[in-house]
């Protein structure tokens, strides 16, 4: 046969010559000596991934008969020393392989069960093509020429049909020496490119000297390594402690997502990540902070090989005090040991081990069929890495870890939350000093009484600082004036701390049916209609009236990072929606969605979040689920067991930020009414009912019990005297074309392009008749390519009619009722003015100066014939 003469002669070749001992005897799997079988060489789609290139590859239907005994491959080779070897195997079709045997020249055959041996280094050639490195156990050579020999019986599944025998073999490796597998590469011949050299040599350096705070940025290339477990044996934990030794360190891009940058590092699921920061010696004393912005999904820190921390709280801002590590003087070693989101897999749900689903293909890390096997809430979330650049920072002895600011526009007081921390071994008396200051420099506008403390060793604690402040300037979004809070720390003998907390004087309350800023009622209007450039987007918003936006998630923002992205936010007065991670949009978890475990997690990660975002002034609500309530446990039946842990952390959202209300997205304030604010998601009711039911919200208010939709009767009921934060509604994009021929006539059954008129009328009754209503906020979830112009229905200053018909009887009276809006903080006068035309000619008119508060409304009548 040409195909076995063609691998015989390969063999010839590939015969392990010249190996002297200590050396590792390694083999080319697709260079057999004989075969006996449907083997032939193959190369993958990856096929780099591979020793040499391919593999040798059991190709056989599932009816073909192997030959009797078994598909049998021999390899020969030789050992240049006698002694016990490890025999090492990298083989194919972990996931799908039945049992396998193998034996050393003709001794008795040992079998590897499937799925039951413990596997390493595992890669992804292809999509379901894995290959891993497996011990497949040890064997006493002698010196001379042996042969290794592999055995693939036949299988039938439990019916007793013929499966397809799947297995593949890359290459072996016998060694009398400690062994790592390094992928396709022989014991210590992985050649370093020129950023694996780079990242080795890196060393980031902090300033000799300075008074406050210092620090570097970690952004570059660093050192990755895999630190692979088969059965995890923490796996929603940390890694109190790294290996002794890895099989080789190469580069990374920090930041960025790991499937993206290292994609050969696909079905590695636990990396540590390293680098060095030089600390100069004049920093003695100092407390030292890593600080990360992002990753994800568990991450553990390590510095001069000592434990200092760790996080679950994934794709949030995570602080690491690292001072008791720090050698200064010297070049100290940082290394984040992080788990990916494999590791969020359950095997209870799975109802298979951890390792088996350690090989899922990455495409299928947000499929349906996965997704209800986690526990952590990152179904729609599975980048993993260092995703921001971290920053290694400098702080005082004794310093303020965090600062939050509680503005009170109707106490005229402004409150905040200190927490000290002393991360020294000895306690420390700490004398703190807060100056408020415009962001834009300046005087400072307000000061604090001085407060002192005495901390123990290691211990952390909060400060409560309550004062009054007749004056402050008022974050508005038309004059969006920031301060600093500079907290000063002192200690006797140490450099000070000075911490900068960037905050608004603004004030939310949420005690009625209203939003109130400031005291104001304020009502907040959307629609998505995006811009990719933040100031084009800031117009675009400008020209529609449009106050209100969702930032969602984790990722970048008009080419930034989610603090500098809300930083532009702040300075800009736009009003944010944040939106956290827990998305329930596609029923992702299933029915494993009502699971403590998962709840636990996510509570963590939304917590954080909150404490890490709660001084940005734009950000006016939590939203901390979306469509978990709405979609995910209300139709598989989990309402009952999900709504009160939502709840909880709700609780816990408010209780951790006190000046502005959390909700969920769809499931208005949840069966048992546990929420301040009516969350509504396509709460539109049958057209007919239309305009009328925008500007009563009569069925809406009765949709518990009354049919409501196609949905039937709503679970939950719109609270009367709390907010209603439409905040998914008219999803224009939901609906055929000339379903819209009801507002805009027949030419919507031409086509989108046709319909986009009716959709643009139904989007002004909608609008016109919320605002009348005085529903506190609503955001469409449709953009420009959907309707025609409808923005000027969101005007801050407008006059609304409340009637839409447009045909009356000769000589009869006609009549409009008017609502002027002042959706603004000025409470002048307006001037109202009113014409009905005929042509060019005006056949009645009326108005005048209005008195309308800010904020308010005035509803008059109007009539001509």
């Amino acid at each position: 046969m040409p195909l076995l003469s063609v691998l015989r002669a390969c063999a010839l070749c590939a015969l392990v010559l010249g190996s002297s001992a200590g050396e590792p005897i390694w083999i080319e799997g697709e260079a057999p000596t004989t075969v006996a079988g449907p083997f032939a060489a193959d190369a993958p789609e990856r096929a780099d991934h591979l020793s040499g290139g391919s593999w040798l590859k059991l190709n056989a239907a599932p009816a073909e008969a192997l030959p009797a005994g078994g598909a049998i491959v021999r390899w020969d080779f030789a050992a240049a020393a006698s002694g016990s070897y490890a025999v090492w195997h990298r083989y194919g079709m972990e996931s799908v392989r039945g049992p396998f045997a193998w034996r050393i020249d003709d001794g008795a055959w040992t079998t590897i069960a499937a799925k039951e041996q413990p596997y390493v280094d595992l890669m992804d050639p292809g999509f379901w093509v894995e290959v891993a490195w497996m011990k497949l156990g040890d064997a006493t050579l002698t010196a001379g020429r042996h042969s290794l020999e592999v055995r693939v019986e036949a299988q039938v599944d439990h019916d007793g049909k013929p499966l397809a025998p799947a297995y593949a073999a890359d290459c072996f490796c016998l060694t009398d020496q400690p062994f790592l597998p390094d992928g396709r590469h022989r014991p210590g011949q992985r050649p370093a490119s020129a950023d694996d050299v780079a990242a080795a040599q890196q060393v980031f350096a902090l300033p000799a000297s300075g008074e406050g705070r210092l620090s570097t940025s970690l952004a570059g290339l660093w050192q990755v390594a895999r630190f692979d477990e088969w059965r995890p044996a923490d796996r929603s934990g940390p890694d109190r402690a790294l290996p002794a030794a890895v099989p080789s360190w190469t580069a990374i891009a920090v930041p960025g997502d790991k499937f993206v940058v290292r994609p050969d590092l696909n079905l590695a699921h636990r990396l540590i990540y390293r680098t060095r920061v030089n600390v100069p010696a004049a920093l003695a004393g100092r407390a030292f902070v890593l600080r990360i912005p992002a990753l994800s999904m568990i991450g553990s820190v390590h510095v001069n090989g000592v434990f200092c921390g760790w996080t679950k709280a994934m794709l949030t801002e995570f602080d690491c005090d690292v001072s008791a590590a720090v050698k200064p003087g010297a070049d100290n070693e940082i290394a984040v040991v992080i788990k990916d989101g494999y590791y969020g897999l359950s095997p209870e749900k799975a109802k298979a081990p951890w390792s088996h689903l350690a090989m899922t293909p990455v495409a299928w890390r947000t499929v349906g069929w996965i997704t209800p096997l986690l526990d952590f809430p990152i179904a729609t979330a599975p980048m993993s890495g260092l995703l921001e650049a971290p920053t290694f920072e400098v702080r005082g002895a004794v310093h303020a870890s965090d600062v939050f600011a509680k503005p009170s526009v109707a106490r005229k007081a402004l409150a905040l939350e200190i927490t000290l921390r002393n991360p020294a071994a000895k306690p420390v008396t700490a004398t703190v000093d807060v100056a408020v200051e415009p962001l834009t420099g300046g005087a400072p506008a307000k000061t604090f009484a001085t407060v002192s403390a005495t901390l123990a060793a290691g211990e952390e604690r909060v400060l409560h600082l309550d004062e009054s402040w007749p004056d402050p300037i008022l974050w508005w979004p038309d004059a969006p004036h920031q301060y600093v809070a500079v907290t000063t720390v002192s200690a006797p003998g140490a450099v000070a701390d000075v911490a900068r907390t960037k905050f608004g004087f603004r004030e939310w309350t949420w005690a009625s049916e209203d939003f109130t800023l400031n005291g104001i009622p304020w009502r907040l209007r959307a629609d998505t209609s995006e811009r990719a450039d933040f100031d084009e987007q800031l117009a675009l918003w400008r020209e529609h009236h449009q106050n209100t936006m969702r930032l969602w998630g984790w990722g970048t923002f008009w080419g930034m990072d989610q603090r500098a992205a809300l930083d532009r936010l702040d300075a800009s007065g736009m009003h944010v929606r944040r939106s956290g991670l827990f998305d329930g949009q596609g029923a992702f978890y299933m029915h494993n969605l009502a699971d403590p475990a998962l709840f636990a997690n996510w509570t963590v990660q939304v917590l954080a979040q909150v404490r890490a975002e709660r001084n940005h002034p734009s950000i006016q609500i939590w939203s901390i689920e979306n469509e978990i309530a709405f979609i995910n446990s209300r139709n598989l039946g989990l309402s009952a067991s999900v709504e009160p842990m939502i709840a909880a952390t709700a609780k816990q959202v408010m209780a951790l930020d006190p000046t502005r209300p959390a909700m969920v997205d769809g499931g208005r304030c949840l069966v048992n009414e546990d929420l301040p604010v009516n969350s509504c998601h396509y709460d539109e009711t049958f057209w007919r009912e239309y305009p009328d039911e925008a500007y009563t919200y009569d069925l809406a208010y009765r949709s518990h019990e009354v049919t409501w939709n196609g949905w039937d009767k709503s679970p939950w009921r719109l609270v009367p005297g709390r907010p209603v934060f439409h905040s998914e509604g008219f999803y224009a994009n939901g609906y055929k074309p000339g379903d819209f021929a009801q507002w805009g006539g027949e030419e919507c059954f031409a086509g989108w392009d046709r319909a986009r008129r009716g959709a643009g009328i139904f989007a002004r009754i909608l609008s016109e008749g919320y605002r009348w209503r005085g529903i506190a906020a609503f955001h469409f979830w449709l953009g420009e390519a959907q309707v025609l112009p409808y923005w000027n229905s969101w005007s801050p200053v407008a006059a609304l009619t409340r009637e839409w018909n447009r045909t009356f009887a000769g000589g009869s009276e006609a009549t409009r009722t008017v609502k002027v809006l002042n959706d603004t903080r000025d409470g002048a006068p307006i001037d109202f003015r009113w014409e009905v035309r005929v042509g060019e000619r005006t056949v009645a008119d009326g108005g005048g100066v209005r008195e309308v508060a800010a904020g308010g409304a005035r509803e008059e009548r109007i009539a001509f014939t």
